[in-house]
């Protein structure tokens, strides 16, 4: 994370993303924003994802479909 620019860095992507806008590339050869897997808190306090990610997960290059 790039405190100043308020980016999120990724050495695999070669990219930086903006994750307060929904993680959408701003600098690199990234094509797509990240997927994000939407978080909360259980009746514990614990960190639980509360639904699956957004969109399909993996390299850019491997076929997509949603379902």
């Amino acid at each position: 994370y790039e405190k100043e620019l308020e980016l999120l860095v990724c050495p695999c992507h070669q990219s930086m993303f903006n994750v307060r806008n929904g993680a959408v590339p701003q600098f690199g050869p990234a094509p797509r924003p990240l997927p994000q897997l939407p978080l909360g808190y259980n009746d514990q306090g614990e960190l639980i994802a509360t639904a699956p990610y957004d969109q399909p997960v993996g390299p850019g290059f491997w076929e997509r479909t949603t379902t």
